[in-house]
């Protein structure tokens, strides 16, 4: 199998996508140029199955035509669009489904639920914690098999992940992320401590 997301993470994408035609930010016959037809019809015609995976390079060129047009190239749109993405599922409340609350103390089973939900979405990388120290108040993950891993996806995750930690200790969360070769990536996501 190619390296592949799941539906449901693509879906969130594309019904960004189209809220940006629909407000005028991108032009509909761009995003078909870019999908090409068949991908455009399936995606219009809301044709995505959540379960069924999708090649990571068609969502790439979805985050990338996004970052281009709306975000006027700034990875930095990326991130705010994985923020959201974040804040929408804990509106239909993801903490519940991983048995926590808001404001859970993070541990190392936390970031173990954050990494079966990463395989769960992804055909293809190995997730793994690094390192962990909550009394300082911060984690690192290690994404390995990352060759195929767009920065796209990298920059929108950067939000994800840290939307999803500051939700879940309740307080604000800074994350970094590096690729220090083409097959690695890490993830640090630091939270200021209670005192």
């Amino acid at each position: 199998m190619e390296p592949s997301i799941k539906g449901s993470l693509l879906a969130v994408g594309l019904a960004q996508l189209f809220q940006l035609v629909e407000r005028g930010k991108i032009d509909v016959r761009e995003v078909e140029a870019t999908l090409g037809r068949e991908w455009f019809e399936a995606a219009r015609g809301g044709r995505i199955a959540p379960s069924a995976w999708y090649p990571v390079d068609f969502y790439d060129r979805v985050l990338v035509l996004m970052m281009n047009r709306a975000g006027d190239g700034r990875s930095e749109y990326l991130v705010e669009l994985g923020r959201q993405g974040a804040v929408a599922l804990a509106s239909q409340g993801i903490y519940k489904q991983l048995g926590r609350k808001a404001g859970d103390e993070v541990d190392e089973r936390f970031v173990r639920q954050l990494l079966t939900l990463a395989k769960a979405l992804y055909s293809f990388t190995v997730w793994d914690l690094e390192a962990l120290d909550a009394d300082a108040g911060w984690f690192v993950i290690r994404i390995n098999e990352a060759a195929r891993y767009p920065d796209s996806l990298r920059w929108r995750n950067c939000g994800f992940l840290e939307t999803m930690t500051s939700e879940a200790v309740g307080r604000p969360c800074t994350l970094v992320s590096e690729r220090p070769s083409p097959d690695l990536i890490r993830f640090r996501i630091q939270w200021r401590t209670q005192e």
